[in-house]
């Protein structure tokens, strides 16, 4: 009966928090006060009013309804406080600290994998908690979750492997030659598996475990593929003599060319790694420097001097994950 009771609870404070945005961003502004000034308090309680309150972002809920009730006229920060609470996470592996896979967000944006040698972390971004591990017999070089999140899809060093997330299981293992770091994307009803090996379109049927070739498509910096409708489409980047070049295509029954954009910003050498479809963002490096563009009008929106790669969008392109040798950043 008490575990009934507590799940009912549970049942009705998600149904809540899901209709209720302002009571799951003040749960999270909460959270957010709470581990940014755990270490002080920790040492003196006093430390909510001395430092937390002060230090906490302007915008912030808690220093919104809590600062002004203040009684004690402690020292104050007159400059320099920030507007919201920091946009990044370090993440850290302290057993296999070596990642190769780039980190791939589940649909809902609330999990993150992260592949290493023969090994898959699950891990709350917010926290870095290690939430689930999934095990392979080869190096992980590639990873997709499936539309609804429950199944995780990857290309080891000589195969395409798909888990059961509850479960940790491997559901089906598909052996299909040399990956080759190659892009790896489900179709939107999760019945079918697109990737690009050495170039060539190919489409995995998730049920029957076969394979179909759609074509050849040459990219200078690899193919970017994402679901659309009942098909794929796909990205491809060149060179036309003056500026770099971006296509899109749609890969149905044959592969065809929809879109085509030019990025006056770019030289030849600039690499583009990573592109978002739902906002048409891009993440490039040019001379050591990791940027992110908007596609259309070549806008810069974010610069960063870090060595990251790799790197990926969520799947709403509004965050942001890229991955040095030891850390994750988001």
């Amino acid at each position: 009966m008490a575990a009934l009771q507590c799940n009912m609870a549970l049942t009705l404070a998600i149904n809540q928090v899901a209709k209720d945005e302002e009571l799951l961003d003040t749960a999270r502004d909460y959270f957010r006060f709470v581990t940014t000034f755990f270490e002080p308090i920790n040492v003196s309680a006093t430390h909510i009013y001395h430092s937390a309150l002060e230090l906490s972002p302007v915008l912030s809920t808690v220093r919104r309804l809590y600062y002004h009730r203040r009684q004690t006229p402690f020292p104050r920060v007159v400059a320099g406080i920030m507007g919201l609470w920091y946009d990044h996470i370090n993440i850290r592996s302290e057993a296999n600290p070596l990642y190769s896979g780039p980190p791939t967000w589940s649909p809902c944006g609330q999990f993150v994998a992260i592949g290493y040698r023969g090994v898959v972390e699950i891990r709350d971004p917010l926290t870095s908690e290690l939430l689930s591990t999934l095990l392979s017999p080869n190096r992980i070089r590639t990873l997709a979750y499936s539309p609804d999140g429950r199944t995780l899809a990857a290309l080891s060093l000589t195969s395409l492997i798909i888990w059961d997330i509850q479960t940790g299981g491997v559901v089906k293992e598909v052996e299909c030659g040399d990956t080759d770091g190659a892009p790896l994307i489900w179709s939107l009803d999760g019945c079918a598996i697109g990737t690009t090996l050495s170039g060539s379109v190919q489409v995995f049927d998730v049920h029957l475990g076969t394979m179909q070739s759609l074509g050849i498509l040459k990219s200078s910096g690899g193919p970017r593929l994402w679901a659309h409708n009942e098909a794929f489409r796909i990205m491809t980047t060149g060179w036309d003599g003056r500026t770099r070049t971006v296509d899109i295509f749609e890969a149905g029954s044959v592969l065809t060319k929809i879109e085509s954009f030019r990025v006056g910003s770019l030289v030849q050498h600039d690499t583009i790694w990573s592109f978002s479809p739902a906002t048409y963002r891009i993440s490039v490096v040019a001379c050591g420097q990791l940027r992110i563009l908007d596609l259309r009008n070549s806008e810069p929106l974010l610069e960063d001097d870090r060595d990251f790669y790799p790197h990926s969008f969520s799947s709403d392109g509004t965050l942001f994950a890229g991955s040095t040798k030891t850390s994750v950043w988001i």
